[in-house]
Order: C-alpha cells, then structure tokens, then sequence
C-alpha cells in the first residue's frame, strides 16, 4: 500500500510537472518522457518517445549536446565522477507544427550499481519567451549604439565598474 502511494505521488508529480522531466539511455533514445511534452512541443509523449536526437532538437543544438555528453562522459571515465554533478545549457527544440522552442536543460547521469554511467535524468524548461526578450533587448540596443555612433555629440556609456563600455568618439 505505502509503495502504491508513493508510485502515486510520483506519477502525479511527472504528469503535472510544466517542465519536461525525461530520461535517455547511453545511446540517446528516450526511455521516459512526461506527458508536459505534449504541451510544449506538440508531440504526444508516445510521438516523442519514438524521436531520434536529431528529429528533436536543432542541427546546432545536437553538436553542443554531443559535445556536453563527449566532456562529461571524459570525466566519468576519468574518476571525476560526482553524484551530484549536473549540467545546465540550452537547446532548441523541434516542434510538431514546425516551430522551435528554446529550453534550459538540467541533465546528469544515472548510474548503475558498479557506478557506471547507465543513462540521463534531465529537465527541460521552456526559455522562449526569455530568449525572445533578450533577443529584442540586444536589438533595441544594437539600435541606440548606432543612434549614438551618428550623433555629432560626444557620449558615452559607463559601466557598472565605471568603465567606458561604448564612446561614440564624436569630435
């Protein structure tokens, strides 16, 4: 009974989590996506667990995952393993309608019982509306220096450390 209630809590927990909770196996195939997929991607959790790696996320996403997974794998092979050690980056997601999601992922691995890497436990969170605002903030930005680069009026911009940050060299 406790076990019944415990297994409860957490396939309610995974079901009605807004961030997408999924494991991987060694190869990269989904063993275990939750079913917030659906409402961030599109894709049913069945849909998305028959994914490959590149049918879910971007071309450039792939090689920074790939790369993360070669360095953290060079550490566990090394004895640099941590049980606590994970990795947070972002990737962007392939959508059913054809879109892209940008997500901040927290991954680690799991372990077997002789300690070695047996999996991923990751975390995905959709970012896309921060990617968006930062996108238009470095453009609002990138407008104003070139307002400024134009005026005849010396100005510049000062930093928190009270460098000069942008000097529009006008004289």
């Amino acid at each position: 009974e406790s076990l019944r209630e415990s297994e409860e809590r957490y396939r309610l927990l995974a079901e009605n989590a807004t961030d997408v909770i999924w494991m991987m196996d060694m190869n990269l195939r989904y063993t275990y996506i939750s079913p917030s997929t659906t409402r961030l991607t599109g894709f049913s959790v069945e849909e998305a667990m028959a994914l490959s790696l590149e049918e879910t996320v971007t071309p450039a996403s792939r090689e920074a995952i790939i790369k993360i997974m070669s360095e953290e794998l060079a550490l566990e092979e090394r004895g640099a393993r941590d049980p606590n050690r994970s990795r947070v980056f972002e990737a962007e997601l392939k959508c059913k309608n054809a879109s892209t999601a940008w997500v901040e992922i927290q991954a680690a691995f799991l372990h077997d019982a002789a300690g070695k890497a047996s999996g991923v436990l990751g975390v995905s969170r959709d970012i896309t509306e921060r990617r968006q605002a930062e996108e238009e903030l470095r453009a609002s930005e990138q407008r104003m220096k070139a307002i400024a680069d134009g005026s005849p009026i010396p100005q510049f911009v000062i930093g928190k450390g009270h460098e000069i940050i942008h000097w529009n060299r006008a004289l």
